[in-house]
């Protein structure tokens, strides 16, 4: 076969969808084998390095500004199937290994993917700690699976890609600087770090009963209890599960977006014993398929959790299907999707929407508003201790080399220094997710907090109940991911990675009701 770049682009469209369909099946516990090795033998032409030099090298004969961007998309794409393909076997191992991997808990075979809606919901302190202990033990036994994975990838990073680290990799792909955002983020944690322990300890305290910090000043608790006390579950009965789509939908209505009839958006909210409970989208063709998936429980994180993911879905859903598949399913980097998503998701912070579509007194929609902005500034600290463990990580084996990977002390260190509570080594790769992840989501949160601000200055504070923001929301989202985060805010007039709006937020902790 005669090889050209649209010959490339449409088969990268193909296995695209493939894939994402093979893998939206498995988490959606519909499908207990993965068979991601199958589909990528049927395109091994297409996950070859051949295949990827060919674009590298039409991409350095284009002068065209457009052309060049596109296929530098394109490159890293092919880059990243062929590094893929190398990995799909391990990773297939490894997902059906998870999925289908029970504990035993008091009598009771418990499937790993139970375990974390378990620890949210468990008001003993005690089977909290047994149910955390038995998440570490599962880290523990596959940490060599992933690890092996970690290797290879480097290992084709640097032997057949040419790049001398993971860093630079990500770095070139992404067209991001991490250690100047690093450098910004260490500010803004040092910033807000007496406010976060102040509110934390205080909320530990009444809620746990338990000291946040031990009488020489240490950390006391496991990070178990945490994702508890994130589940706000003494608001829950005011977030009833049968009443969570119409509310949001009619939500959503008010802006003027009618997600419900979005028929390209096909929603999976069936309680299957094997569905993974982490709710999450599969975009598998922009804008005509767009599957969103959750397993829903009902009370507050629930409702967040909807409201993140159809974020996601109407970006994807509302982008303009004229625009190149480059624009459409080759961001650069997902900062600009999470903006978006976190966007709508803090709508259900918002005291006044609480107190309007909820039907709450002031008073407990300002206490609502209080421990989610808590929530927020702990998910904050912990995905900045996250980006600088990760990084660390990755500096480390390019300078050491391989025999650097084996250790989670860095992880443990730096998350339990951010968060107060304590991180156990053994879960840093699993708590690791790929090309950085975590600087999108902060890039996110960043960039949230002023688009927001932007919505309340242009349109109302109350801007989720006007059609104009609605409208506005809906011309962003057609332009798909032509333009990374930092470009579209910046047309709106926001500084690049300012963290000022997003801490004002924060500093609200001083004068709400707790």
């Amino acid at each position: 076969m005669s090889l050209t770049v649209a010959k490339i682009l449409k088969g990268v469209e193909q296995l695209n969808y493939e894939l994402s369909t093979e893998t939206r099946l498995v988490r959606a516990g519909q499908k207990e084998t993965q068979e991601t090795e199958a589909i990528m033998k049927r395109h091994e032409w297409l996950a070859s390095l051949s295949v990827a030099k060919l674009v590298q090298a039409q991409l350095n004969r284009a002068r065209d500004p457009d052309e060049r961007e596109r296929l530098e998309r394109l490159y890293f794409t092919c880059t990243g199937l062929y590094t893929y393909h190398k990995l799909a076997r391990l990773d297939d191992q490894l997902q059906t290994g998870l999925a289908n991997h029970k504990v035993r808990l008091d009598g009771e075979q418990v499937p790993y993917y139970n375990l974390s809606p378990r620890l949210q919901n468990e008001p003993d302190f005690n089977k909290r700690e047994a149910l955390g202990a038995a998440m570490d033990g599962v880290h523990r036994k596959f940490n060599p699976e992933k690890l092996a994975m970690v290797q290879r990838d480097l290992q084709i990073l640097r032997r057949d890609l040419g790049y001398k680290s993971y860093i630079a990799y990500c770095e070139a792909q992404k067209q991001f600087d991490y250690e100047k955002f690093i450098v910004i983020l260490s500010e803004s944690g040092h910033r807000t770090a007496l406010l976060f322990r102040d509110h934390m300890a205080r909320w530990v305290t009444g809620k746990l009963g338990r000291p946040f910090r031990t009488p020489e000043g240490k950390p006391a608790l496991q990070r178990w209890h945490v994702s508890h006390l994130m589940k706000l579950g003494d608001f829950d009965a005011r977030f009833p599960k049968n009443e969570m789509l119409p509310t949001l939908f009619g939500s959503l209505r008010r802006m003027g977006i009618d997600l419900k009839a979005k028929k390209n958006v096909k929603l999976d909210l069936e309680e299957r014993d094997k569905k993974n409970p982490r709710a999450c989208l599969f975009a598998a063709k922009i804008p005509q398929e767009i599957h969103l998936l959750l397993k829903p429980v009902g009370g507050l994180q629930d409702y967040e959790t909807f409201m993140h993911e159809a974020g996601h879905a109407l970006h994807f859903a509302f982008s303009d299907s004229k625009l190149p598949y480059e624009y459409r399913h080759m961001s650069r980097s997902n900062a600009l999707t999470e903006t978006y998503a976190f966007l709508l998701q803090n709508i259900t912070l918002d005291a006044l929407w609480l107190e309007e579509t909820m039907h709450m007194s002031r008073k407990l929609a300002e206490r609502i508003r209080y421990y989610r902005v808590l929530c927020d500034l702990y998910m904050y600290r912990r995905y900045i201790a996250k980006l600088r463990s990760e990084f660390a990580f990755f500096r480390q084996h390019e300078q050491k080399g391989q025999a650097a990977l084996g250790d989670g002390k860095i992880y443990s260190r730096t998350l339990t220094e951010y968060t107060g509570f304590i991180y156990q080594p053994g879960g840093y790769l699993f708590d690791m997710d790929e090309g950085f992840y975590s600087a999108d989501y902060l890039r996110a949160w960043v960039g949230e907090a002023q688009l927001a601000d932007y919505l309340q200055r242009n349109f109302s504070e109350r801007w989720w109940a006007d059609k104009r923001a609605g409208k506005f929301l809906v011309d962003l989202w057609r332009s798909a991911s032509t333009q990374e985060a930092e470009q579209v805010l910046g047309g709106l007039g926001c500084p690049a990675l300012d963290t000022a709006c997003l801490e004002r937020r924060f500093t609200d902790l001083e004068s709400l009701e707790s």
